[in-house]
């Protein structure tokens, strides 16, 4: 049997000519209920991690984590590592092993990425960037405005004003792209479809209270003409 990791890292491991390995997701989460996730270390499932809390859990995976983040770098020229949420869930912070404690292990040069499309970006970033302690601002060299679209001439004087207050550059800003064809962050799953054409078929995927492996559904998606929803009571 093969070793599991998350659909983001194995596309990523392609995008980069890489051969997907389980080092690349040694820890990977997949939640069973509100207060319950499975826990997956190195491509294995391990019940004992599972059933511990989460700020016990983190220090005890954090060996393996940089185990396998030593043995890649050792390896590859470059890493790109991917952080997890926020940096700064300031009530978890001490036990956040998945974005700037990772970041610190290796110096990293960090970029700070938000989605536009929500709106409050400028004010996102800035919060994040205020909350982080001084040696971790340190680290952020680069502001990214990811899924804009519009005029990208009215963003100014955004980062200028971003830039003067914070010492950081914006240094890209990435359009949305609608019909990339890959599964959603975390696999969620929306009710409209991206395919061409005129909508000729639906499929109806039952909204049981807990659901996994939703990006297997993706190729759906992309059939001319399938909608997919969710079938609720």
């Amino acid at each position: 049997m093969g070793a599991e990791i998350g659909s983001g890292q194995h596309f990523q491991a392609l995008a980069a000519r890489a051969e997907p390995d389980a080092r690349m997701n040694p820890l990977l989460l997949k939640p069973e209920a509100d207060i319950r996730s499975q826990v997956v270390q190195t491509g294995l499932v391990s019940e004992a991690l599972s059933r511990m809390p989460l700020r016990e859990r983190s220090e005890r995976v954090w060996p393996a984590i940089t185990a396998a983040l030593d043995a890649l770098r050792a390896e590859n020229d470059v890493v790109v590592i991917e952080g997890a949420g926020s940096p700064v869930e300031i009530n978890l912070q001490a036990s956040d092993i998945g974005n700037m404690r990772v970041a610190r292990h290796v110096q990293a040069c960090c970029l700070l990425v938000t989605d536009i499309d929500r709106g409050g970006a400028f004010a996102h970033l800035y919060g994040t960037w205020a909350l982080l302690p001084p040696e971790e601002q340190a680290l952020i060299r680069g502001f990214v405005l990811n899924r804009f679209r519009g005029d990208a001439s009215l963003l100014a004087p955004g980062p200028q004003t971003l830039q003067e207050l914070t010492g950081v550059p914006l240094v890209a800003t990435l359009p949305m792209w609608w019909q990339h064809g890959l599964p959603g962050e975390d696999g969620v799953l929306h009710d409209k479809t991206r395919a061409a054409g005129a909508v000729t078929t639906t499929i109806a995927v039952i909204a049981i209270p807990r659901i996994s492996h939703l990006d297997e559904l993706q190729p759906l998606r992309n059939v001319p003409g399938v909608r997919l929803v969710w079938a609720r009571s």
